[in-house]
């Protein structure tokens, strides 16, 4: 380490942006995942009534099926609204509260706090590659990723931290702090 490397340094995250960015995710999240399930129970519902010759014409059948569709689809929105609401509306305010990114010496610390709590301590040498990652979704809300390959990850392709406050800069300056303690 050089004297212009700092031994702890932390990162600042847009926390706002992230929230929201949080919320809407999570939030879209439930609305796709059950809206797969509400159409199949809509399709259910009306395939027995078909299968009974309740309908005159096929007309009347596709007709049947359509409402089938949309009223599965509303049940699934306005359940996934509520399970939303119940779980992940607080989470998300809690998660991007809690998140934290630390340089602590020749470790890279990532801290979340929520439900789930994560406080994870990577060797800069274990780490592969710096990626900064900004989704359709995270355009919108003002954020990017900071995506990082490490060796031997198992399962898991990489590592990643949403909403640290001017991503590029921090992955330059990682890619900078690495550089230095490699070469000595």
């Amino acid at each position: 380490m050089s004297e212009n490397d700092p031994h702890t340094l932390e990162f600042d995250f847009c926390r706002d942006a992230l929230l929201r960015y949080l919320r809407v995710k999570w939030y879209l999240s439930w609305v796709c995942g059950l809206a797969v399930m509400g159409m199949m129970i809509g399709l259910g519902t009306v395939s027995s009534r078909i299968e009974a010759g309740d309908f005159k014409s096929f007309q009347e059948a596709c007709l049947g099926l359509a409402t089938g569709v949309v009223q599965g689809l509303a049940g699934s929105f306005f359940l996934s609204t509520a399970l939303y609401s119940l779980f992940s509306h607080w989470l998300a305010a809690r998660t991007a509260e809690g998140l934290r990114v630390v340089v602590e010496g020749p470790f890279f610390r990532i801290i979340q706090k929520g439900r789930f709590r994560m406080d994870r301590k990577l060797h800069f040498r274990s780490i592969i590659d710096y990626t900064t990652i900004e989704g359709p979704l995270m355009r919108r809300f003002g954020v990017m990723a900071l995506h990082m390959t490490t060796t031997g990850g198992g399962n898991q392709p990489g590592l990643q931290v949403v909403g640290i406050r001017d991503c590029p800069v921090v992955r330059d300056k990682l890619a900078e702090i690495d550089a230095i303690r490699e070469n000595g």
